[in-house]
């Protein structure tokens, strides 16, 4: 497939606006879906650097002895 470099630029606005158009729309549903689950994210990132905290914690005071 060969590309055409005789587009016009009104084509090449069209195209970069729709391209623009889709990216808005991806990061509102985006924001959508992270604003409804930032709680349950917000716990697990919680509890896992918990548990690393603790796995790193233990491994320490373990080698001391």
């Amino acid at each position: 497939m060969s590309s055409n470099p005789s587009s016009s630029p009104v084509l090449r606005f069209f195209r970069a606006s729709l391209f623009f158009l889709g990216g808005v729309i991806a990061i509102t549903i985006g924001l959508e879906l992270l604003s409804q689950h930032w709680v349950w994210l917000a716990a697990i990132a919680s509890l896992s650097i918990v548990i690393y905290g603790s796995s790193v914690t233990i491994r320490w005071w373990r080698s001391r002895r």
